[in-house]
């Protein structure tokens, strides 16, 4: 019950955050969240990738979801198929989604379901999470049951300025082993740094040189 009370009160915290967030902000770490993702060695040799769909001020989606369906290769996002429950259906295109769920977008009746067993990839929502890949989601425990049928190989999607030092967790909670933000690849709480990271040290440190000249 502690526990309970305990993310309840973090999630609203992070909501407020969130939506106190400029949009501008919010959408030019989407974009480099996209470039650390396509840049994973998980990424490349994928050829199922299950994704969610983000909608309002969640990390949007569907650039990564174009991407990985011009490279070739095949991508499935959830559908809600009861209270709590979800399961994976496979889309060709974005025009495939439809309004479902609590207006989140799903793929249509004529889409194909995907089994888990195909799933090579698998990106995760979250409100927050911390470098564990411990994550805090919206309440309704649809990644947690999904995520309780793996194994998988997953990665969580969240920028970095809705990380948190440490998310509350229990014994039934599932870490997802690979953090991807707009700064950095943290896998099982070590620093990966991001290709992007790497040439802006590498720029600071040519431009600290030139300016000792």
């Amino acid at each position: 019950m502690e526990l309970t009370k305990n993310k309840a009160a973090l999630r609203k915290q992070l909501r407020e955050k969130l939506a106190g967030l400029p949009e501008n902000d919010l959408r030019q770490a989407d974009l480099q969240i996209l470039r650390n993702i396509l840049a994973l060695e998980e990424y490349g040799r994928s050829g199922v990738i299950f994704c969610f769909v983000g909608v309002g001020r969640e990390i949007d989606t569907r650039p990564v979801i174009q991407e990985a369906l011009t490279a070739g290769k095949r991508v499935a996002v959830p559908k809600c198929i009861a209270k709590g429950l979800m399961e994976a259906y496979e889309i060709t295109r974005l025009s495939d989604l439809e309004e479902g769920f609590f207006g989140l977008l799903e793929p249509g009746p004529h889409c194909p379901a995907v089994s888990r067993e195909q799933i090579d990839l698998i990106l995760v929502p979250c409100l927050s999470c911390d470098r564990q890949g411990y994550r805090l989601g919206q309440g309704g425990g649809y990644y947690d049951r999904f995520l309780a049928r793996g194994p998988f190989t997953g990665a969580v999607l969240c920028r970095e300025t809705m990380l948190s030092p440490e998310i509350p967790h229990g014994d039934h909670d599932i870490p997802v082993s690979i953090v991807v933000t707009d700064k950095a690849v943290y896998r099982n709480g070590s620093l990966e740094q991001s290709e992007y990271n790497r040439k802006r040290v590498r720029g600071t440190h040519e431009s600290q040189s030139d300016d000792s000249l």
